[in-house]
């Protein structure tokens, strides 16, 4: 065997030859690996200072800053020279992503927010998108795979729009966020509904009731839940806006863009989604990172053609 460092700096071993006792799949749709996460982050939460110090930030080796405050107890050095550049290969890789899925419409990167405030950023643009009374409708909107809730948190607090999660795992919000929540008029904190959003989520008549009512399908990088709410979403007849992120191309090795691409990349995957109706339409956010947004009014035709589903399209062009 031969101990080497990983990218993220912790020790690990090298060995020439592995045998597989027992081969197990890699991933089953009905019960997908979510106990391990949970599992591995509370082993994280655990770990000896020593052991955590040891390993390099991930932000330190992709940006180079230095995390604020005393939050981060990971390693903010490089032990040599070849650590340094491992993450200088990294960088330099990610910068030549980034500039391969820019798009024209995408705004220069000193006005863009950081990507903290993305969902804040996504709120403001859904009610200026489809208007607060049409999110407001129904039973509100539906925040898939949104974890924490901080989309509907944002919606509540700024909008007051009401919003229900859709999460396997529902992370709770922060005790700053769980005390703002009380203090204006959301004691209970906002509906959470632990279920995976698929082709079998309106199979009990609670989540089907749930899903006729709601006004609008949304997503903030929903990971695997991308296309399952583009889909829902057409089928159910019912706008959405989801802002993909991660393509999992392995576990979908079928999706093919309009040209016969295999979706590979993110710029890819959102041809891929927009390419499911022709009233689909893709925007920009102005935030740092994966910010491009594929939205459906729910209309059949283009929404960037009919003036009353797009507020952004009925606003007065100067002469």
């Amino acid at each position: 065997m031969e101990s080497a460092l990983s990218k993220h700096g912790a020790r690990v071993m090298r060995c020439e030859h592995v045998t597989i006792l027992e081969e197990t799949p890699r991933w089953d749709p009905a019960r997908p690996a979510i106990e391990s996460i949970v599992t591995t982050s509370r082993r994280r939460r655990h770990r000896p200072e020593a052991e955590l110090a040891s390993l390099l930030c991930r932000k330190f080796q992709m940006s180079g800053e230095v995390c604020e405050g005393t939050r981060c107890r990971n390693r903010h050095h490089f032990i040599d020279d070849e650590e340094e550049a491992q993450a200088t290969r990294l960088r330099e890789r990610r910068q030549q992503v980034l500039s391969q899925e820019a798009h024209p419409d995408d705004v220069a990167a000193h006005e863009k927010v950081d990507k903290k405030l993305r969902d804040r950023t996504f709120v403001e643009w859904l009610v200026g998108t489809f208007g607060r009374e049409r999110l407001n409708s129904g039973t509100g909107v539906l925040d898939i795979a949104g974890g924490k809730g901080a989309l509907g948190y944002e919606l509540w607090m700024n909008h007051r729009i009401r919003c229900t999660l859709v999460d396997p795992v529902p992370r709770q919000l922060s005790k700053h966020c769980r005390k703002m929540l009380r203090k204006n008029d959301a004691a209970e904190g906002l509906p959470v509904v632990a279920a995976m959003f698929d082709e079998h989520f309106a199979d009990e008549p609670g989540r089907k009731a749930l899903l006729e009512g709601a006004s609008v399908l949304v997503g903030m990088h929903p990971d695997q839940a991308t296309e399952a709410i583009v889909q829902g979403a057409l089928d159910a007849g019912k706008p959405f806006a989801v802002v993909p992120c991660c393509v999992f191309h392995t576990l979908a090795p079928h999706r093919r863009t309009p040209r016969g691409e295999p979706v590979l990349s993110t710029a890819q995957f959102i041809e891929y989604l927009a390419a499911k109706s022709p009233a689909c339409c893709t925007a920009s956010l102005q935030f740092a990172g994966r910010n491009r947004v594929v939205y459906h009014s729910g209309a059949k035709e283009n929404p960037c053609e009919v003036q009353w589903q797009c507020q952004q399209c009925v606003i007065p062009q100067a002469p």
